[in-house]
């Protein structure tokens, strides 16, 4: 069988010319929906692990940052007897408050 009588074979099938144009494009819709779904969730997952990778380090970041900030301006702790009290020192056994 040639191939416009393939075609003409398959057009009386779906009613005509213009259906048998119709299931093709709908046919090419379909497909290229399918593909471009496939594509656009490997996209969408790409841009996902990259979003997620750089939050992820500028968080890192930025805490290191911070917590440099604050052991920098950090009170100093006592380092000498003079700066810290005595054990015992400054507690009632009895419990009462100081006069």
């Amino acid at each position: 069988m040639w191939d416009y009588a393939k075609l003409s074979a398959e057009a009386a099938k779906l009613g005509g010319p213009a259906a048998l144009r119709t299931a093709y494009k709908r046919a090419g819709r379909t497909k290229g929906l399918e593909k471009g779904l496939a594509i656009g969730l490997w996209a969408g997952r790409t841009q996902g692990v990259v979003v997620t990778a750089g939050v992820a380090y500028a968080g890192n970041a930025l805490y290191k940052t911070l917590r440099a900030r604050s052991v920098a301006n950090a009170e100093p702790t006592p380092q000498s007897s003079e700066e810290t009290p005595e054990p015992g020192e400054g507690i009632d056994p009895t419990g009462a408050a100081p006069s």
